[in-house]
This record gives structure tokens, C-alpha cells and sequence, in this order.
């Protein structure tokens, strides 16, 4: 499905994309670093007006939890200067795409996602100017800063540490200039969400869940599902749904449902999204004693109980359930394939002064991120799907 415009709120990187599909020349092209700990193969020469080239900075004695400068990202730059809309500075606002990044980072964010890896880009160090520019300029004018990674003690994630394919794992991305802009910012969010939570998974596991948690939402918000507000009553606040049911006026669940609907549908909301698209268990299991159920039914009341844990961390304080912040056991074989430890251990756990019941803590943080970027992938691809679908029709 081509599109000639773009809407004013699009990313840069979406714009960029479909400014290069219409016919607008390169101006210029820059170079950024990206960083990360792990071992990437691959290359990418032609994605649109972007490309990936591999430094292969993790090999020989640079191997292991060791940030290097692991990719080349070259940006062509498409655009008329004296008519397009994107390079004047209407008074108006103009901010439904913002995430707090530039367009470096919204690549940087986009490959961490897919790739499922630490990935972050820093500032452009190398600028062309046009075709004859064969060298182009080393460039430091107000660039960022490096990014810096703090690893501490035992990995939350372990399967971040493991290597990737570049032109495997961003093939789902070729469809991106495809896809609406309300979707391609919904995507760059949620990624950006991705990409900072496991980058202080480590450090600072209770903030990774909440911004696990909202990668998802944010995802969900673009994704609409028709639910009944008994339904969201019932996932949102199952005891009060219960005791109204139970008690001598059980006809007074559907109105009070009613009034408090507003209230109810973001986390029934969150919850479907990820009964919609949650993706199967790890191909690689832990012993059976410490698995998760990714049974529908006990999936989605671990859900509910996560986001009521988020709820209570962004608006009264209270911090993540320290177990469900305790690095896992794992053990990795000479294939590098993990097997990882997908919830705490038993009945209850005190500590820090607090003590949690086994009910409360349903899954460790590298199970959540497998469930979270799967959903988000997964929701990713039906786009696709149904635009395919639309397309035959």
C-alpha cells in the first residue's frame, strides 16, 4: 500500500523512508556509532536509506559483557530543502511522535527490539555531502555522548548476551514504510521502551519491568480490541467483581462495571494485547519446578497482577516485588543455547524488611522480556498480515 504524503507527526525515520520511496534526492549522508555487548554478524547494505554495516568489534580479545562500537549505521538523508515541509518550523504543535530521541536513536531503538539485544547509538561522527564527497568529514559538533552500560553481578536477561544476525533479525523491518505513521510511532515508542529496559535490567530491575510493561501498553494503545466492561471489571479488580456477584444484588456488576470502565480498560487493554500476540515458551527450558504456565488462563492472571504491581510502583511508590528482580539461575551449553529460570522459588520470600507470597511474584524479569518483545513483535507482523489481507480484497 503506497502512500504520496506523509502526515506531519510521522518519526524522522519513517518520513525520511518514505520521502526516499517518493522520489526525493539525497542531500547528505551521516555515520553513527551504535554500542553494544554482544557478538553481531551480518550486514545490511541497503535498507531503504539506511545501512548497517558490521565493525566486527567483539572479536579476538574484545568477546563477552564488553560495550564496543559493534555497528556503522550510514543515514542518507532525503529531502528539498527550499519545500518540504519537514525543514521549516511552523508555529503549531507538532509532537505526537516524540520519544525523547533522534532519529539515531530511533534506529538504534528499532534493531534492539528485533534483534533483542543491548543496542544504543551515539552521536554522528562522519558527515557526506553530496555524490563527490567520497571521504566525507569526521564530525563531533554537538554530538552526544558515548553511551555508558553498568553490568552488575549475575545477568537479569541472559539470552541478551548471546550473538545475533543482522540481516535475520531485521527482516520484519523492510515492511516499516509500509505501515501507517499512528503505527510506525507506536512502534519506535514501544521500542524505545524496549531498548532502555534491558539496557538497566541490571542496575535497576524494578524500573526495567515498568518500562517493559510500558513498552507493551504503548504498542496497545494503536491495537483496539471489543471487550465488554463486566470483562474488564473482572480482570482489573476480580475480588470486587467476585464480591458483587456473590453478594444478594449480583444485577449490580454490569452498571457498576459501567461506572468504572475508564478505570478498568487499560489494564484489560494491556492484558489482551498479550493474550492477543504473547509468543510460545522459550525453545529452552528450565527443570519443570522452575517454569512459568504460559497456559492462556494463567498468563493472563499474571497479567493483571503485573500491571496492578506497575500501577502501584507509578503511583504509590511501592517497587516491583524484589523477587521478581532476583537474577535467575541459568546454564548455557558450548552452543551458547540458555536454559534459564522463568520464575522465583517458594512459598513466600521476606527480605528488605517486606515479605511477598509465592501468588504475588508469578515470573522473573527474563521471562516478562520474553514476553514482552515476542507480543510486540508478534503484533508487528499481524500489521503486515492484515495490510496483505487489505491489499487482496
Amino acid at each position: 500500500m503506497r502512500r504520496s504524503s506523509t502526515p506531519q507527526t510521522a518519526s524522522y525515520t519513517y518520513a525520511n523512508w518514505r520521502r526516499a520511496i517518493d522520489g526525493k534526492a539525497s542531500q547528505e549522508t551521516t555515520e553513527a556509532l551504535l554500542f553494544t555487548d554482544t557478538w553481531v554478524t551480518g550486514e545490511i547494505s541497503d535498507l531503504g536509506p539506511y545501512a548497517l554495516i558490521n565493525t566486527i568489534a567483539h572479536a579476538g580479545y574484545h568477546a563477552g559483557r564488553i560495550l564496543r562500537p559493534a555497528i556503522v549505521m550510514r543515514v542518507a538523508h532525503h529531502y528539498e530543502p527550499a519545500s518540504d515541509p519537514a525543514y521549516r518550523s511552523p508555529m503549531q504543535d507538532d509532537f505526537e511522535h516524540y520519544h525523547g530521541g533522534d532519529y539515531l536513536d530511533e534506529m538504534a531503538a528499532i534493531a534492539s527490539l528485533f534483534l533483542g539485544i543491548r543496542l544504543k547509538a551515539g552521536g554522528v561522527n562522519r558527515e557526506f555531502r553530496g555524490e563527490d564527497d567520497r571521504f566525507g568529514r569526521p564530525m563531533q559538533i554537538a554530538s552526544k555522548p558515548d553511551p555508558q552500560l553498568l553490568l552488575e553481578g549475575r545477568p537479569q536477561i541472559p539470552r541478551l548476551s548471546l550473538p545475533v544476525n543482522l540481516n535475520a533479525g531485521l527482516a520484519p523491518f523492510a515492511s516499516f514504510p509500509q505501515r501507517t505513521a499512528e503505527q510506525t510511532n507506536a512502534l519506535i515508542k514501544a521500542a524505545r521502551q524496549y531498548q532502555q529496559a534491558v539496557w538497566i535490567a541490571d542496575s535497576d530491575p524494578s524500573l526495567a519491568w515498568l518500562m517493559l510493561v510500558s513498552a507493551i501498553e504503548t504498542a496497545s494503545l494503536s491495537w483496539s480490541s471489543d471487550v465488554l466492561p463486566v470483562e474488564q471489571l473482572e480482570t482489573a479488580f476480580p475480588k470486587l467483581a467476585a464480591l458483587i456477584s456473590d453478594s444478594p444484588a449480583p444485577e449490580l456488576l454490569a452498571p457498576v462495571a459501567e461506572l468504572l470502565k475508564n478505570l478498568t480498560r487499560s489494564t484489560k487493554r494491556f492484558t489482551g494485547f498479550v493474550d492477543a500476540f504473547a509468543p510460545p515458551p522459550p525453545s529452552t527450558r528450565p527443570e519443570q519446578y522452575m517454569q512459568f504456565s504460559y497456559a492462556p488462563k494463567d498468563l493472563s492472571k499474571a497479567m493483571g497482577l503485573i500491571y496492578c504491581h506497575r500501577s502501584k510502583s507509578l503511583h504509590s511508590g511501592t517497587a516491583f516485588p524484589l523477587p521478581m528482580c532476583d537474577p535467575p539461575r541459568y546454564t548455557e551449553a558450548l552452543e551458547g543455547i540458555l536454559s534459564v529460570q522463568e520464575k522465583p522459588l517458594g512459598l513466600a520470600v521476606s527480605s528488605r524488611n517486606a515479605s511477598w507470597k509465592v501468588e504475588q511474584t508469578p515470573m522473573l524479569l527474563n521471562t516478562f522480556e520474553h514476553i514482552a518483545r515476542g507480543a510486540l513483535l508478534n503484533w508487528w507482523s499481524s500489521l503486515t498480515e492484515e495490510a496483505a489481507a487489505d491489499e487482496e480484497a
